[in-house]
């Protein structure tokens, strides 16, 4: 899944630090602390995996996990920023960018 300008540089900086740590592979996620510079003090990267293996069940997987982890971290409140789904260009066939985020959502509930 391609990633826009912001959340690509981060991941090549990432990368470049912890030997290609972050490879968006489903179930893969990366927390970087930020420290508090710029407009969050941290932010956590969701992998997804292969496009054409992106499927509702693994949005919902990927939910679960991203709140285990938020929890993990001692996240005390978080944003969803899903640009990168919205701007993809294919889709697999009946998965649509709201039904991916409906899905992940549902994965945060499910876990809660």
């Amino acid at each position: 899944m391609a990633l826009n300008d912001v959340y690509g540089a981060l991941v090549d900086r990432v990368n470049e630090s912890d030997s290609k740590v972050f490879q968006a592979e489903f179930k893969s996620l990366h927390f970087v602390r930020y420290g508090g510079k710029g407009k969050s003090e941290n932010v956590l990267l969701v992998g997804l995996g292969a496009v054409q293996e992106l499927t509702l069940e693994r949005a919902r997987i990927a939910g679960a996990l991203t709140l285990e982890k938020l929890r993990t971290e001692k996240s005390r409140d978080a944003a969803l920023l899903p640009d990168s789904i919205f701007e993809m260009k294919a889709f697999p066939p009946g998965v649509k960018p709201a039904g991916l985020l409906k899905a992940f959502l549902e994965g945060m509930v499910l876990a809660s």
